[in-house]
């Protein structure tokens, strides 16, 4: 059995807009690890205004007929179920 397993964000959408939006670098810098799991609930709260990435949904139809792949998985972090 072939799976493809494959993550939502900077595979089939570009949430970079949402990531820049918050101060997860910069938490990330100072160490800070409380702040930055704060902000990251921020960056996976809403996801209007993502963009579809058509060259990665094309990526993944390419590679589910190359492979033959039975199974496809998709990731996140995003707090939407569906």
């Amino acid at each position: 059995m072939n799976i493809l397993i494959y993550d939502i964000d900077g595979c089939i959408v570009d949430s970079s807009a949402r990531y820049n939006a918050t101060n997860c670098q910069q938490c990330l810098e100072n160490n800070d690890y409380n702040e930055f799991r704060k902000e990251i609930m921020k960056y996976v709260s809403h996801t209007n205004g993502d963009k579809i990435l058509y060259d990665g949904i094309s990526l993944i139809h390419n590679l589910y007929l190359m492979y033959e792949i039975d199974r496809m998985v998709a990731v996140t972090a995003r707090n939407e179920i569906g």
